[in-house]
C-alpha cells in the first residue's frame, strides 16, 4: 500500500503544479484544479491512515518524539527561508506583507507545536 501512498503524493503534487502555473492563463480550470489537488491529498490522507491502523511504517520507523521535532523543524526552516528571502531579495510591497503574514502565521504555528515537544503522550 506504501506505493499508493506515494502515487497519491505524486499527484497531489503534479495537480499543484498545474494549478500553481495556469492560475492567469485559464482562471476557470484554476479554480476546479484546487479540489482536484485537495482529493489527491484525501486519497493519501487516507491510505496512509489505513497503513498506519495496520501498524505498517509509512515513512519510516521513527518516535513520536522524532516525529514531532521534524515537523517542527519543518515550519522553523520554511520560516527562516521566507525571512531571508525578505532580506536579500527586498520583495514589492504587496509581497512583502504577504510573506511577513505568512512568517507571523508559521510563528504561532511554532509556538502551538512547542508544548508537543516536551509532551509525549
Amino acid at each position: 500500500m506504501n506505493e499508493l501512498v506515494n502515487a497519491a503524493a505524486d499527484a497531489e503534487n503534479k495537480l499543484k503544479d498545474i494549478h500553481f502555473s495556469n492560475k492567469c492563463t485559464d482562471p476557470v480550470f484554476h479554480e476546479y484544479l484546487a479540489g482536484l489537488y485537495e482529493f489527491a491529498f484525501s486519497v493519501r490522507h487516507r491510505l496512509a491512515e489505513r497503513m498506519a491502523d495496520l501498524d505498517a511504517p509509512v515513512i519510516g520507523a521513527k518516535s513520536k518524539q522524532e516525529f514531532r521535532k521534524e515537523a517542527y523543524d519543518i515550519i522553523e526552516w520554511l520560516k527562516v527561508q521566507i525571512e531571508e528571502f525578505i532580506w536579500k531579495d527586498k520583495p514589492t510591497i504587496w509581497t512583502d506583507n504577504l510573506l511577513r503574514g505568512i512568517a507571523d502565521e508559521m510563528e504561532w504555528h511554532l509556538g502551538n507545536t512547542k508544548p508537543y515537544l516536551n509532551n509525549i503522550g
